[in-house]
Order: C-alpha cells, then sequence, then structure tokens
C-alpha cells in the first residue's frame, strides 16, 4: 500500500463516496463476466434487435447526450 492511499481513501469515504480496491473490482467483474446470463436479464428487447446497428447506435447516442426524457414533440420544438 502507497502512504498516499489510506488518507485518500479516508477522504473518499469521508466526503460519502464508496471506494473499493482495483483487486476487489477485478474479482467482481471477472465473477460477474463468469456466470451465464441463464434467464436472459440482459438480453436485448425484440423491438431493439429488430433495429439496424446504425439505428441503435443513433438511439445510444441519443439516450446518452440527454440527461432527461423527451418526447417527440420536445425534439421538433428544441430546433
Amino acid at each position: 500500500m502507497d502512504a498516499g492511499e489510506l488518507p485518500a481513501g479516508i477522504r473518499t469515504v469521508a466526503a460519502g463516496d464508496s471506494l473499493l480496491s482495483p483487486a476487489a473490482t477485478r474479482s467482481l467483474i471477472s465473477d460477474f463476466l463468469a456466470t451465464p446470463d441463464t434467464d436472459d436479464f440482459l438480453a436485448l428487447p425484440e423491438a431493439v434487435k429488430a433495429l439496424t446497428t446504425a439505428k441503435r447506435e443513433v438511439t445510444a447516442l441519443a439516450a446518452y447526450a440527454s440527461p432527461t426524457p423527451r418526447s417527440s414533440t420536445s425534439w421538433s420544438s428544441a430546433r
């Protein structure tokens, strides 16, 4: 452990954030990836599967760029 890690960790937790060691993070991700998705929890919905790759990318970019949901009318009035 680096001498600066303990005070930095204390400041992080005191600020209300959580702290996870890199080893714990790697283990958690490794376990998650090794666990089969038997109930299709992470499977794409049929409506998304029907979209072309380009349409999925545009939809994802629009969802990522907008902090709040917008209706079709608000999109047209924002222009």
